[in-house]
């Protein structure tokens, strides 16, 4: 008799067991379980990208300070427009960067065959400088003796914004404006 009990709680076990694995198996089969959720695909052996190595760190530009404008600009006005010719044929200090002409500035320039070389300096830490020019005339910029930006001739006045990388103590700029057609102005602003 012990045998008939015994037997009967191992088919109780099994029935449980039986009656789980149901309910498990139709959890995974009932089509209104997980109406809300996105279908997925299962997808076996993608191709996996191999992610891009990254380079150096790429170094945060210096901020750019407005290079204040000198109160001292020696001023030479050259005959021809080639800066490697011609003769100085006058010069002088200004205390402002503020050229405007319809024509030659005086009787010993053709028109729209003349050109001005400004220079100024300034003692400066090392840094990003920025200077603004309005221009109506072709212009050569210098820094420290090195040709830092080439414009032609403008059809009509414009701005034009310059940046200056310095490495710390004197920056010595040099503008060459010729006058090649038209009215003429230079002016820092």
């Amino acid at each position: 008799m012990q045998q008939m009990e015994d037997l009967r709680s191992r088919e109780w076990v099994a029935i449980a067991a039986l009656v789980v694995a149901v309910l498990i198996a139709f959890g995974f089969c009932n089509p209104a379980a997980g109406r809300n959720e996105v279908q997925r695909p299962i997808s076996l052996g993608e191709v996996v990208p191999t992610p891009t190595p990254l380079g150096p760190p790429t170094p945060t530009p210096a901020p750019t300070v407005d290079l204040p404008a000198p109160d001292n600009w020696f001023v030479r006005y050259r005959t021809g427009n080639d800066p490697n010719s011609g003769v100085d044929d006058g010069m002088g200090h200004v205390d402002a960067l503020d050229i405007e002409f319809e024509r030659a500035p005086y009787p010993g320039l053709r028109d729209d065959d003349w050109l001005i070389i400004a220079s100024a300096a300034w003692d400066l830490p090392a840094g990003r400088y920025a200077f603004t020019l309005e221009r109506d005339c072709e212009l050569t910029i210098s820094a420290g003796g090195a040709e830092i930006r080439t414009e032609a001739d403008a059809d009509g006045p414009d701005h034009l914004r310059v940046v200056v990388d310095h490495g710390g103590g004197q920056l010595n700029l040099t503008i060459t404006a010729i006058d090649r057609q038209g009215p003429f102005l230079l002016r820092w602003v």
